[in-house]
């Protein structure tokens, strides 16, 4: 096989053997004629390996994690971990690393993969202001008194979530606010882009499932990569990012892992297709967000 032959992701043996921190590996494939591109000389895709390859047993990546979390850093894949518990920027992991790393079934590794090169704009609506600061505070404070702790249906581990109806949703953040989420869908179908990435029209969509998430260092840190069901997703912060250390949501969207900043009572917007992370949260603060997920609706006939 050709050592500098590149993957869908045109991603080379090399380029995956640095991501995983392999320098071994890496200095085995240029030895067999692979190319060092995009690293300036040999010694620089190994030193590149050896320091992503330092990351690996940092004992910080485990330490004081809840059950269930610590037993699923360790089993992560580098990249992975790389960015959801030890918190490296983005920039450093790139997204074929991660899209790699998550092992998908052939079929969910093509859409992973037609879901990575779109722009921003073509799988992202952010709306800010959909909620204001006092309804935002009830929000947080319904879901600290009255949070039950599950498996969650994704991962397996401890979520602290508070589930409602539709009419309690209505309850707690009136109707005017409720209109402006059932009115998300259409805003984001607006963009030809967006609409494509839905895959059905916005008079198709109905509220699905709503809750409301906690996230801290202490109950559920993080979120890695996944994907949700339904073909679109509202997410509206609660807390303004900059009011807690780490917990950041992450996107693989425009070719590259990106960080989507938020504002307190903004709307997070994308379809289904989009990959998606929230990364470790460190003491001190904690992270709230409504989830709101609209299934395709069947008409009655």
């Amino acid at each position: 096989a050709d050592p500098s032959s590149t993957c869908a992701l045109g991603c080379s043996p090399l380029r995956a053997a640095v991501d995983n921190g392999r320098p071994s590996v890496v200095r085995s494939l240029i030895a067999h004629g692979s190319s060092y591109s995009p690293w300036p000389s040999a010694p620089a895709a190994v030193e590149a390996a050896d320091l992503v390859a330092a990351d690996g047993p940092r004992c910080d990546a485990v330490e004081g994690l809840p059950d269930g979390f610590q037993k699923q850093a360790e089993g992560m894949a580098l990249p992975l971990r790389r960015l959801i518990v030890l918190g490296v920027p983005p920039s450093d992991v790139p997204a074929a690393a991660v899209i790699h790393a998550l092992w998908l079934p052939l079929s969910q590794y093509r859409k992973a993969l037609a879901a990575l090169a779109p722009a921003r704009e073509s799988v992202l609506l952010c709306c800010p202001k959909v909620l204001d600061s006092d309804t935002c505070a009830a929000l947080r404070t319904s879901v600290d008194a009255s949070a039950a702790s599950n498996a969650d249906s994704v991962d397996g581990l401890p979520d602290h979530q508070l589930d409602l109806s539709l009419a309690q949703l209505e309850g707690l953040i009136g109707k005017k606010a409720l209109q402006r989420i059932e009115r998300l869908p259409t805003a984001f179908a607006s963009h030809e882009g967006r609409a494509s990435s839905m895959g059905v029209a916005p008079a198709a969509v109905r509220i699905h499932t709503i809750f409301i998430r906690r996230y801290c260092a202490n109950e559920r840190p993080w979120f890695s990569f996944h994907r949700d069901k339904g073909p679109l997703t509202v997410n509206v912060a609660l807390k303004d990012d900059s009011f807690h250390s780490g917990g950041r949501l992450l996107g693989l969207f425009d070719s590259a892992v990106r960080v989507i900043e938020r504002g307190e009572g903004e709307a997070t917007v994308h379809p289904s297709t989009l990959l998606h992370a929230v990364s470790r949260m460190h003491p001190g603060g904690v992270r709230y967000s409504l989830i709101v997920l609209f299934r395709t609706h069947e008409p009655e006939s």
